[in-house]
């Protein structure tokens, strides 16, 4: 994958238009964001999360915004995403962008 950086920048202009935004990474060498991992204990704080591998993401979940998305570097199955509160999953330049379309599942 060229330039990673460069691609998810486009995916948050394209996205977000320049609003202020919070954004985590489990990986701060993919991305310069603040750095979380599973044991996150926020709820719906952030617009966007990326995922460098793929782990449970229902911690990741709770901590997204209504609205918000994560994109991950590992595919993970459509149905389960789904069944969990995602929709409007999409790829890009091998990336998942999933969107959180609602709440009432926040486990």
């Amino acid at each position: 994958m060229e330039n990673v950086e460069a691609i998810i920048k486009e995916i948050i202009d394209n996205i977000f238009e320049g609003d202020n935004i919070n954004i985590a990474t489990t990986n701060k060498e993919i991305f310069d964001a603040e750095l979380i991992d599973s044991d996150i204990n926020l709820k719906r704080f952030y617009h966007l999360i990326i995922l460098d591998k793929k782990q449970d993401i229902k911690p990741f979940f709770r901590a997204l915004r209504n609205g918000g998305y994560i994109i991950s570097f590992e595919k993970f199955d459509e149905e389960y995403l789904q069944d969990i509160g995602f929709s409007a999953i999409s790829e890009i330049d091998n990336l998942q962008i999933i969107k959180k379309v609602h709440s009432w599942n926040d486990f």
